[in-house]
């Protein structure tokens, strides 16, 4: 059997295993052009909407290489988890756990209520080789200490809650100029200001896709549930060290303390930095195979020049230049696009004959989950869509999940956030908010639905 083959009758050429493949196996049209190339990470086969690609399982294990350290490393590897099996784990616990299983070797941090554990966790750091982990006196220092570790070659994450967040805005627009893969957990809690420092809440959805001054871009992960937790901090590494840029993991207090069980597999695909000498530092790789420019670690041989001012492809500041500046922004934001159409989020299947939906993310998802179950059974004809996938926002999905022009309703916990990226793709979305410092609970939502309030509001 071929290594890589794909089923011509089922092949519609949609060209998505050509925007994830690292290796070009692919053509644009989705035609094999290397396929001897191909290292069986098995992106291609999970990403294609037709099932049409198949993988010599028999090959799997043996054509995938080990990480490399060289000129020219990086890409997929296959690694090694820590604690492989079923685990009864809360949110900020099990976010600990698959950034070491990423790669994750340096973490500066403050404890701040409700994202502590994660910290606490990531003093495992100290026991792995070449691990280092550091409290700092603040976040602007944390995030600081993050992007150096960074351009030194680290993959590296900090954690915080809304007040540090606000901290760290111009590190993060400084990590989105420099072009400097990094992970920031934010836990949010009830604002402003301190607030109600122990309590759920999701106001910082908006700041966080917006957060860093001057137009800073940048790729915002929402998990759900444990599980999510788990496998969206291992895309949130992959996805930083491949785009080279900063992202944040947002879950709210209540994913942050639930507990549940999650099934830790016992190997990971993991993404380490590519490097090649040959490469300019900045903006669009020349080789199409990588998601961005190489990136040589400070400390080695080559020359690295790293400025927050608008710069060329070699890091050389041009701060007068109009041309550059507007190269320098389109390029960050096609990075976003880009990782867009690598993560290809997939909306449900919503019926055509159903009258409301429900969109959500974070906890609201599990509450609106048993709401729609219970609504179901009393007659009403409900569906939900999780969001998970904050920035780059899922716009087209959502339009072809919508295009029977259902009632759409975004639920969340505060003053409305959410609502403004879905009104942005559906612009009669209604809207239902919370900002108690409490969980939105299932009979509130069965509530809103049976007494039909947005009537009642217009």
């Amino acid at each position: 059997m071929e290594r890589i083959s794909i089923k011509r009758e089922l092949c519609k050429k949609c060209g998505y295993c050509a925007s994830v493949c690292p290796t070009d196996v692919f053509g644009p049209n989705g035609e094999l052009q290397n396929p001897a190339e191909c290292r069986h990470c098995g992106l291609c086969a999970l990403i294609c909407p037709e099932r049409a690609i198949v993988l010599d399982e028999n090959n799997t294990e043996k054509s995938i290489p080990e990480a490399a350290s060289g000129p020219g490393s990086g890409g997929w590897n296959k690694v090694q988890t820590q604690k492989p099996g079923r685990h009864l784990l809360s949110g900020n616990e099990t976010i600990a756990l698959p950034a070491l299983d990423a790669g994750c070797r340096f973490y500066a941090g403050y404890p701040i209520t409700p994202a502590s554990e994660i910290m606490y966790g990531m003093l495992g750091l100290n026991n792995i080789p070449n691990g280092r982990f550091i409290q700092m006196e603040d976040e602007i220092s944390s995030l600081a200490a993050v992007i150096g570790a960074a351009l030194a070659g680290k993959k590296a994450m900090t954690a915080t809650s809304g007040p540090g967040l606000s901290l760290m805005q111009e590190n993060i627009s400084f990590a989105v100029m420099t072009e400097t893969p990094c992970v920031i957990v934010d836990v949010m809690r009830a604002g402003p200001s301190t607030g109600q420092a122990t309590r759920p809440a999701q106001g910082d959805i908006m700041p966080a896709i917006w957060s860093g001054h001057g137009d800073a871009r940048k790729i915002v992960l929402a998990p759900v549930d444990i599980a999510d937790c788990y496998s969206l901090t291992i895309e949130a590494f992959n996805l930083s060290e491949m785009f080279r840029v900063p992202v944040i993991i947002l879950i709210d207090e209540i994913i942050a303390h639930l507990k549940e069980i999650v099934d830790i597999p016992e190997r990971n695909l993991v993404y380490d930095r590519a490097y090649d000498p040959n490469e300019r530092h900045f903006g669009p790789p020349s080789n199409y195979g990588r998601r961005a420019a190489s990136l040589p670690p400070f400390g080695g041989r080559e020359l690295l020049h790293v400025t927050g001012s608008t710069h060329d492809q070699s890091g050389t500041r041009a701060a007068s230049n109009p041309d550059m500046e507007q190269w320098t922004t389109d390029s960050i934001a096609r990075k976003i696009q880009e990782a867009g159409a690598y993560i290809h989020w997939r909306a449900p299947k919503i019926k055509k004959n159903t009258k409301h939906v429900i969109i959500a993310c974070g906890s609201v998802v599990r509450a609106a989950e048993e709401a729609v179950r219970r609504l179901a059974r009393q007659g009403e004809s409900v569906a939900l869509i999780p969001i998970k996938f904050l920035s780059p926002f899922p716009d087209l999905e959502l339009e072809k999940a919508l295009l029977h022009n259902p009632e759409v309703h975004v639920i969340e916990m505060n003053q409305g956030q959410l609502i403004h990226l879905v009104r942005a793709v559906y612009p009669a979305a209604l809207s239902l908010t919370q900002n108690t410092g409490t969980a939105i609970e299932p009979r509130r939502i069965i509530d809103y639905f049976l007494n039909k309030e947005w009537e009642r509001r217009s």
